[in-house]
């Protein structure tokens, strides 16, 4: 079951589409938000948004996924993952009227992850909770770090590439050159400048007690990058570990979890922890939901 939601952000229409739980499924008490990852509108790809959202309402979620201003069926100008916050703000007071029995839990990929941070440090509304999958963190010394330890590091241990670079098909003088540039740049101090959305980002997490479930994909550069990123950092590994908050890591998947078995076990564990969250002070729904097969 599913229907139309247009709703209005500072004066634009924004459309998205919800997916419902079956007639007489018992309620969850907690309604999800997909905030997508850009450039992308609601569909997502190999219509990851839409698959991941019917599997939520099949299991008693209802589910919006939704378009940004400027962005597929929306009106407005388009913007970045950094100046959406009052478009989420849109749609998760949308779905707290269309659904006003039920919490809101937020989920998004990629920037669409960081655009829901950045969000948490610009609302007073209490969430249920936060799933971000794959969260993307990227900066010119952070990508650099990341290829540094972990592509030319899978490279050189594949034979595929050792027999390319046999058969001439790979420019050795010039993999030699990247990877040198890439360690010299990775080998420099952070700058705050530089890293600006991420250090918002950490902001916007720290100033709400919403659980965390994060999603991270095994074969992801993006994750590694996240990983990279938070490894060693108080602040992350404190808000990280908080109560209610969880890692899940698919292994093998790519960033958009292209392959169906990757999809299946990113939501069996993001299902797993909605669960969970019926048992926490975050959640308290109006009545209890049966035990999902």
């Amino acid at each position: 079951m599913r229907d139309v939601l247009t709703f209005s952000c500072q004066g634009d229409q924004l459309l998205g589409i919800v997916e419902h739980p079956a007639d007489g499924s018992p309620s969850t008490g907690v309604a999800v938000v997909i905030v997508v990852g850009g450039p992308q509108y609601r569909v997502g790809s190999h219509r990851q948004f839409v698959l991941m959202s019917r599997s939520l309402a099949r299991h008693g979620y209802p589910c919006l996924r939704f378009d940004y201003r400027g962005m597929g069926d929306s009106d407005g100008d388009p913007r970045t993952f950094e100046d959406v916050s009052a478009d989420v703000a849109a749609a998760v007071e949308a779905m707290s009227v269309r659904f006003p029995a039920h919490e809101i839990v937020l989920l998004g990929l990629c920037d669409g992850a960081s655009a829901i941070a950045l969000y948490a440090g610009q609302t007073k509304r209490t969430l249920a909770g936060a799933i971000l999958l794959n969260p993307w963190v990227r900066s010119e010394e952070s990508i650099a770090r990341t290829y540094a330890q972990h592509y030319y590091r899978s490279r050189l241990a594949s034979p595929d590439f050792w027999s390319k670079l046999l058969r001439g098909r790979i420019g050795v003088i010039r993999s030699a050159r990247e990877f040198i540039a890439n360690r010299k740049t990775a080998r420099q101090e952070r700058s705050p400048e530089t890293n600006s959305f991420q250090a918002a980002m950490l902001r916007g997490l720290e100033s709400q007690q919403w659980p965390i479930l994060c999603v991270l994909s095994g074969s992801d550069l993006t994750a590694r990058e996240f990983e990279d990123h938070i490894a060693g950092d108080i602040r992350w590994t404190a808000r990280l570990s908080a109560a209610g908050c969880a890692r899940v890591t698919v292994e093998g998947a790519d960033h958009t979890l292209s392959e169906s078995g990757h999809l299946d076990a990113c939501m069996n564990g993001i299902l797993d922890w909605l669960r969970g969250l019926r048992h926490s002070e975050a959640v308290r729904p109006r009545e209890q939901a049966a035990p999902c097969p």
